[in-house]
């Protein structure tokens, strides 16, 4: 487990050896895997932080340097790569605005 995020009763966990991301029902029985391991969309080279964002689950690969929006239907929203070097946390307001925490050169 490197990660996790809670949206809606809905717990989506991060599998650092599979690449994937694991969601779970209350009830605790995991309703769906989401992604692998690739370069691709909806593919991840490493898991960093996992966050809730809006009505969706935010990632960040830092071997990449991109950020991965995946709805909790396991669906793909879209990647997008940022500027900013060695992040190491993300925070999502209720508007969609990310606020990237880097380590210090």
């Amino acid at each position: 487990v490197v990660g996790a995020a809670i949206l809606r009763d809905t717990l989506v966990v991060g599998d650092a050896d599979e690449m994937r991301l694991l969601v779970f029902a209350p009830s605790g029985q995991l309703v769906r895997t989401v992604g692998r391991k690739g370069s691709g969309p909806a593919e991840f080279r490493a898991l960093g932080a996992i966050k809730s964002c809006g009505s969706n689950i935010l990632v960040w690969d830092p071997v990449l340097a991109r950020f991965s929006i995946v709805g909790l239907d396991g669906r793909f929203v879209s990647t997008f790569s940022t500027p900013v070097p060695q992040v190491v946390d993300v925070a999502c307001s209720v508007d969609g605005t990310l606020a990237l925490v880097k380590m210090r050169s």
